[in-house]
């Protein structure tokens, strides 16, 4: 069970057991508004909850394409065009991912622009790796590296 449903289970345990109706609270026997405090609590722990499964997930994507992008240059230079296909299409789809992150956080268009940027380059690696122009692919694979190095100068450390 992932932590989104655990948290979806005890919001509902927690509100199906103690709530009339929304913003009312049972004591005694008579209905109580809660209080604005108590709301806030609420929303802040339910916001810090998806951040942190968001920002989980962020890292586990900058782990994946660390790993892929390696795997690619050394793929590349063995001449191991399925398996460098392969990393390829995984940096595509996990700078996708990244891009889809920085959309949805808000106020850091370069961070997208540089994961479409990157998930170009892996698209041209795959192009280059297709057309067995492995050099082509080293130097595309290079400058993904590159493109990291540029957005991390800017947003890392993320948390």
């Amino acid at each position: 069970m992932g932590v989104r449903n655990v948290l979806r289970l005890f919001m509902a345990r927690l509100l199906g057991s103690c709530w009339v109706k929304s913003g009312e609270r049972k004591l005694g026997g008579k209905a109580e508004a809660m209080p604005h405090r108590m709301r806030i609590v609420i929303v802040a722990f339910l916001a810090s909850v998806a951040f942190a499964q968001s920002a989980d997930e962020f890292d586990a994507w900058m782990r994946t394409i660390d790993e892929k992008n390696q795997s690619v240059q050394r793929n590349i230079a063995d001449k191991d065009a399925k398996a460098a296909a392969q990393d390829a299409q995984s940096l595509q789809d996990t700078f996708k991912l990244v891009e889809g992150f920085w959309k949805k956080r808000g106020n850091a268009q370069d961070a997208v622009e540089l994961a479409q940027k990157a998930r170009e380059r892996a698209a041209e690696v795959a192009k280059s790796i297709a057309a067995k122009d492995f050099d082509a692919a080293s130097t595309q694979s290079i400058r993904i590296a590159e493109t990291c190095t540029a957005c991390h100068r800017l947003y890392r450390p993320l948390f």
